[in-house]
């Protein structure tokens, strides 16, 4: 490995010397052998090169051993720089006459054994240790016995080189630095959870037939449902930790999780708080006694209730609670297939296991006291409809991360995965109510909208498909510690949703225990849709 890395090397260097590559600088060129990439191992530690210019480079990938090339070097006594990697050069190299001597006299082209020229003392640094400086990177301090090789700096003048300067990829490279961790705050939007119209009232004087009965008009308004809900921004967590499985920052693995907290809505309606005292829960009748089905209301309050010709008085409440929760989970193989010093650029590979989890659930609660007249004594009857669905997904990764160092200590960063898997898709209804007569409860299964025709567990396997994209900027406040804030957006393009296994459509013959007679409704049948979340992130990040 190391071999071949050095090879990719010494190529690299040699076309950046004899071609100049897309984005690269004009570099000049010369004759006679061409110079080594990378100082030889055996050099003495004063002539030793230092770390590469990155603007000299151009998509090389530099090994994980030894002291890589350095920079442009001015010996003792030369007015102009010389090229990395001039001693110890084949012979013949320099050309003749290739740096000036002194008084203008032509420069001489030693054979190799790396002699330095006869002249006078030029402006470059005054001993063979001493590198000029390379923009973006730490400065040098002679030859450091503290900087083994492969740190890929020296130390910056005060001991401050590896806590507050620029950061660039290079350096990322040379840093041995093989654990990565960063915590997230996450602010998302989740699509909402659409819900039928559950609760209903009428102005008062409203005829008992037609009070709270579906569409919306001027005797029906809509209290809750008919909109999706669990929609408000709501804040989570998200952390990813990853590791390099070699030095160079070109292999490694990853792992992320995230979790929001869960959203939770509730609604509340009491018939004695409403002007006209009308509080209904709406559905579409298919008794078989009627000739087309046709849209009805299950009264919880309403005055003056005729109840088989005896006027009772009708008070009641409803109440409704939705939740929802998602989280996540990954692991990643990531591996570097292009690298740009030059620009400040890379793009990485990503592929592995994806792991994702939504649930939500919607509970449906109503009270209704009869004050009894007549025959009829007083009594409560309370019932109670559950919907829940949960979706979990598994499946292959696959991605890219584009990287980019811009504008000093800032940088950014691009995501884009998308996961091929199965979704399992499970759906639990239930319901019950309870009669409540001179102190004597009876309890049947099933409420209002959940009844044996559409009660139970059911589950389904399905292909779907979940891509994600982030977008992120980072600001570097040490060499190891990075602030991050960004944009993400996650999509799963079939799910299953509580609010859609809600059906409205009753047929009365069954509640409290009755016989069926006629359609069997309501009933249940999954219904695919989408969901997406998407908001802000922000973070930092850790690197040791």
């Amino acid at each position: 490995m190391r071999f071949v890395a050095k090879s990719f090397i010494a190529l690299a260097a040699v076309l950046s010397w004899t071609e100049v590559g897309q984005g690269q600088s004009q570099l000049p060129t010369y004759t006679g052998a061409a110079p080594a990439a990378v100082a030889s191992d055996s050099a003495p530690a004063p002539l030793r090169a230092g770390p590469v210019a990155p603007e000299s480079i151009e998509g090389a990938w530099v090994s994980d051993k030894g002291q890589p090339a350095g920079p442009t070097m001015v010996p003792q006594g030369m007015g102009q720089p010389m090229p990395q990697g001039m001693y110890g050069q084949p012979a013949g190299y320099p050309p003749p006459g290739m740096y000036p001597g002194a008084q203008g006299q032509p420069g001489m082209g030693q054979p190799g054994g790396g002699q330095p020229f006869p002249g006078q003392p030029g402006p470059g640094p005054q001993n063979f240790g001493e590198a000029m400086a390379v923009p973006g990177s730490c400065s040098w301090e002679g030859d450091d016995p503290s900087c083994q090789p492969g740190d890929g700096c020296r130390r910056r003048r005060g001991g401050l080189c590896d806590l507050f300067s620029t950061n660039d990829f290079y350096t990322d490279t040379q840093s041995h630095r093989r654990i990565w961790v960063t915590p997230e705050y996450v602010q998302w939007f989740v699509k909402g959870n659409p819900l039928p119209p559950l609760a209903t009232s009428s102005p008062p004087g409203t005829p008992q037939t037609t009070a709270g009965v579906l569409p919306e008009s001027a005797t029906t308004s809509i209290l809750y449902g008919n909109d999706r809900v669990d929609t408000t921004q709501r804040p989570g967590g998200r952390l990813n930790i990853g590791y390099w499985l070699v030095d160079g920052e070109f292999l490694g693995i990853e792992g992320q999780y995230f979790a929001l907290q869960q959203g939770v809505s509730t609604f509340h309606a009491d018939s004695t708080q409403i002007p006209g005292g009308i509080l209904a829960r709406p559905f579409l009748d298919v008794n078989p006694i009627l000739l087309t089905p046709q849209q009805g209301a299950a009264l919880l309050g309403f005055p003056n209730f005729f109840l088989l010709g005896t006027p009772v008085n009708l008070t009641g409440t409803v109440d409704v609670r939705t939740t929802s929760s998602v989280q996540g989970a990954g692991a990643l193989l990531r591996k570097l297939i292009w690298i740009d010093f030059t620009s400040q650029r890379r793009l990485d590979f990503l592929f592995g296991y994806r792991f994702f989890r939504f649930d939500d659930s919607v509970t449906i609660n109503d009270v209704s006291n009869n004050s009894g007249g007549g025959f009829f004594a007083p009594s409560t009857t309370t019932s109670q409809d559950l919907f829940s669905a949960r979706n979990q997904f598994h499946g292959g990764d696959i991605g890219l991360k584009f990287q980019q160092y811009c504008c000093g200590r800032f940088s950014g960063e691009l995501i884009g995965k998308v996961a091929f898997g199965m979704n399992a898709e499970q759906v639990f209804i239930t319901g019950s109510n309870t009669l409540t007569t001179l102190g004597t409860t009876v309890t049947n299964a099933g409420g209002l909208l959940t009844q044996a025709s559409n009660m139970g567990l059911r589950t389904r396997d399905v292909f779907a498909i979940l891509p994600e994209a982030n977008a992120n900027l980072r600001f570097d406040v040490t060499r190891n510690l990075r602030l991050t804030a960004g944009y993400s957006f996650i999509y799963i393009n079939r799910a299953q949703r509580s609010g859609d296994a809600i059906d409205t459509t009753l047929n009365p013959t069954q509640i409290n225990g009755g016989t069926l007679v006629g359609q069997s409704s309501p009933t249940f049948a999954f219904h695919d849709t989408s969901i997406w979340m998407h908001g802000i992130n922000a973070g930092f990040e850790y690197r040791w």
